[in-house]
């Protein structure tokens, strides 16, 4: 068995399994099983406000252009309130976004190329609009999560989505304007609800971007986490979608599955790792 470590990170939240190869294994499968009650995220979180909030991330700056989109929104300073500033943003990304994922340069969470292109994922959806807000002067913060949604069942490392958080009082309110983006046309009520609500079907991974993760990595901030994060010799080793497999069930309050979904047959997970360090995978919704 591989020694493994389990770590804490106090500013973000965010909980890691650490494990660590002292000599070149041949295969090795890790898998994280949790009983998980969900609910939507409607603002209930309190976790801690950080001067992050308001700064830029390496791929979106909030001085140049976020700055001057916030000032013709109107939403720069607090004369109008916060809600009402946000939902300003909120309408502006949906209204100048499309979903897309065939655009080379999808899914970094790239605000600049967001801008320029007007298409993307969630990411980059939640990008302009931390973006925007942190430029505005609203504290934001990115979450990633795994979308346990009935489209995502048994595939092949499907199921990240992100989605955006901006600070209200002592709150954090959601917004997901890439979901909404995808369900606008047909219905406009829920593509509102995405303001202030996220799905429960949303399970948390972490918080933020640029990260450092605990035991600190070699290679330079993680962007954002989708998943597990591996080195090798220091530098990031990507894995293969193949080997990470996510599955569910829903179950019913004595544990048993209900009767509309049966258990996900396992997947094989081999990620073979010709590592002697492999830092950092997320093991459960993060604390916050």
């Amino acid at each position: 068995p591989v020694e493994t470590q389990r770590t804490f990170d106090k500013d973000t939240g965010n909980r890691y399994l650490h494990a660590a190869f002292d000599a070149r294994p041949t295969e090795t499968v890790v898998e994280w099983v949790a009983v998980i009650e969900r609910t939507e995220d409607r603002g209930q979180s309190r976790g801690a406000l950080l001067d992050a909030h308001l700064k830029s991330d390496t791929l979106a700056k909030v001085d140049g252009k976020a700055r001057l989109l916030a000032e013709s929104l109107g939403v720069v300073g607090a004369a109008v309130p916060t809600r009402d500033r946000a939902k300003a943003i909120y309408d502006h990304v949906l209204q100048s976004m499309a979903y897309d994922k065939v655009e080379p340069g999808w899914g970094k969470g790239d605000f600049e190329r967001a801008c320029d292109l007007g298409k993307g994922n969630c990411s980059d959806f939640t990008s302009k609009f931390v973006a925007i807000s942190r430029a505005a002067g609203i504290p934001a913060r990115w979450v990633s999560s795994i979308s346990l949604a009935g489209e995502h069942k048994g595939c092949d490392a499907c199921g990240y989505h992100c989605y955006a958080q901006f600070r209200e009082g002592d709150r954090w309110i959601p917004v997901d304007p890439s979901d909404a983006r995808r369900i606008v046309a047909k219905d406009p009520r829920k593509a509102a609800w995405y303001f202030g609500h996220a799905e429960a079907a949303n399970i948390v991974l972490s918080m933020g971007r640029d990260l450092t993760l605990a035991p600190a990595q070699k290679a330079g901030p993680v962007n954002f986490l989708t998943g597990p994060y591996v080195e090798v010799d220091g530098k990031p080793i990507e894995i293969p979608a193949a080997n990470r497999t996510y599955g569910h069930d829903t179950l019913n309050a004595d544990g048993t599955p209900t009767a509309t979904e049966k258990p996900a047959e396992p997947k094989p997970s081999e990620p073979r790792l010709p590592a002697p360090s492999a830092p950092a995978a997320p093991t459960a919704p993060a604390a916050r």
